[in-house]
């Protein structure tokens, strides 16, 4: 199975850093018992500023936002969090 989710966003000067991961995870059963492997690769990162958010992948290159956000967990709810430093005041 493999998983894409968005890690912990990072503050940097005005912008805010969101990495992207993939999970592989694999189990297989044998008569010794069960045996679980996990490996977790770069997807790339989502750079969020004040003119909005772009999403790069593991080489550099953009990737529609929307697309990343429907396939990695935990991205939208990043994204919304880290917006709130920009909201303006009342």
């Amino acid at each position: 199975m493999i998983v894409q989710r968005a890690g912990s966003p990072v503050k940097v000067g005005e912008l805010v850093i969101i990495p992207l991961e993939r999970m592989s995870l694999t189990a297989s059963g044998k008569s010794d018992g069960l045996r679980g492997y996990a490996f977790l690769y770069p997807a790339g990162v989502a750079v969020l500023s004040r003119a909005g958010v772009e999403v790069l992948n593991e080489r550099g290159e953009r990737v529609p936002t929307e697309a990343c956000l429907e396939k990695t967990r935990g991205l939208r709810e990043a994204i919304t969090s880290s917006f709130r430093p920009y909201s303006s005041p009342r």
